[in-house]
């Protein structure tokens, strides 16, 4: 994820933010600032040749929940549930 303001984790600003399923905690508190009013973030896996986004069947679907923005995440393949990364965000 990215903004034109950057990010802030664990009381550390960064420009951008790479969060693994296998390896981030269940849960993380991330603030996001933002002029642009933009937050960019892409669906990303490595499956041991790279970085991979934005492929055939890879895709997200998004639903809402009072003020909240739930995503469900899929890598590849056509046998899926969205499952795969389930995240939420929350305009403050």
């Amino acid at each position: 994820m990215r903004t034109d303001e950057g990010i802030e984790i664990e009381g550390q600003m960064c420009p951008s933010l790479v969060l693994w399923e296998d390896t981030a905690p269940k849960e993380v508190m991330i603030k996001c600032f933002t002029d642009n009013g933009v937050l960019s973030f892409y669906n990303i896996w490595d499956k041991g040749t790279g970085r991979q986004s934005q492929l055939h069947t890879s895709g997200m679907l998004i639903s809402e929940s009072d003020n909240r923005l739930i995503y469900h995440c899929n890598d590849i393949g056509f046998d899926t549930n969205f499952d795969k990364l389930v995240f939420s965000i929350e305009k403050l």
